[in-house]
């Protein structure tokens, strides 16, 4: 897959080093022994009894076999089971529109047979199926996928974390942006769903970013898109509706990296009235607007 760099950076031992601080020694070293043993999937796990609603369609009333060439795919442990090259090659043999339908019938299989957080040492490759499955629409420009990609950002933290915590940070959003570019409307929408986790909800604020990055003639659309977000959120806060407010920095600070000056008027109203997270924005409004502004 051709990954498109994710333009957002994000200095996590600053990060985890001012959440430690919050934290007398003895609990200190209880929340590294946390993170060091299987901490990331725990934590997914709290977040979703806190927040997660997502009511899943009956997957299993759509779900086909498997398809043949796909099989391997799905009974692969490691990569060495099943090379990507071969991959590659299989999927040549079959024609556009069915190999549309049977990578999307293999990702509705692994929200069927889901059963938590990874377990066994031998699946420890089993995000790459995922990532096979990614690889095969992007090159095929399968546009008509990102509904069911979109399904995967609806799918628990705790799935998140066991297929895609090895592409979440690039191969996910490199596939929203191939295959979400002309449809930035449908992705808006995503955007306004609640219940779900925010991490998909990120990826796709990168991905849309970077259409503007490496299309400087559609920057204005991408800015507009920004702001339409912004303002639906604003809304909704105002409304005391169950929000997106914990997601705002992580947008803001793509915003930044777009030098979107034009979001300015809205992000200040937002600053001005809610108390927004700046994990990433560390001195809030004021160094928001002084980044926007420097030229690249």
């Amino acid at each position: 897959m051709n990954k498109k760099k994710n333009q957002t950076s994000i200095d996590l031992d600053a990060i985890m080093t001012e959440v430690l601080n919050l934290f007398t020694p003895e609990e200190q070293q209880e929340v590294i022994d946390i993170l060091s043993n299987n901490g990331l999937e725990k934590l997914y796990q709290q977040m979703e009894e806190a927040f997660y609603h997502y009511q899943h369609p009956d997957y299993s009333s759509e779900a086909t076999p498997i398809a043949a060439y796909l099989q391997r795919l799905w009974d692969m442990q490691t990569c060495k089971d099943y090379p990507f090259d071969e991959f590659k090659k299989d999927c040549t043999t079959v024609p556009a529109a069915e190999l549309e339908k049977d990578l999307r019938n293999f990702i509705l299989h692994l929200f069927i047979h889901y059963q938590g957080p990874l377990e066994n040492a031998k699946e420890e490759d089993r995000p790459f199926k995922l990532w096979y499955i990614y690889w095969a629409m992007e090159h095929y420009r399968i546009e008509s996928s990102l509904n069911i990609i979109l399904e995967i950002m609806r799918q628990s933290p705790t799935f998140l974390a066991s297929y895609c915590h090895l592409v979440q940070d690039e191969a996910t959003i490199a596939i929203i942006y191939q295959l979400g570019q002309n449809q930035l409307a449908l992705l808006l929408s995503f955007m306004n769903e609640d219940g779900i986790a925010p991490f998909g909800k990120e990826d796709i604020c990168s991905a849309v970013a970077q259409i503007a990055i490496n299309n400087p003639e559609r920057r204005l659309e991408i800015v507009n898109w920004f702001c339409q977000l912004l303002n639906s959120y604003y809304d909704r806060f105002e409304r005391e509706e169950d929000n997106n407010i914990a997601i705002i920095d992580y947008i803001t600070n793509t915003l930044i990296n777009i030098r979107a000056v034009e979001t300015l008027p809205i992000l200040e109203k937002i600053y001005k009235r809610f108390k927004i997270p700046n994990t990433l924005t560390r001195r809030g409004f004021k160094e928001i607007k002084k980044k926007c502004r420097v030229q690249n």
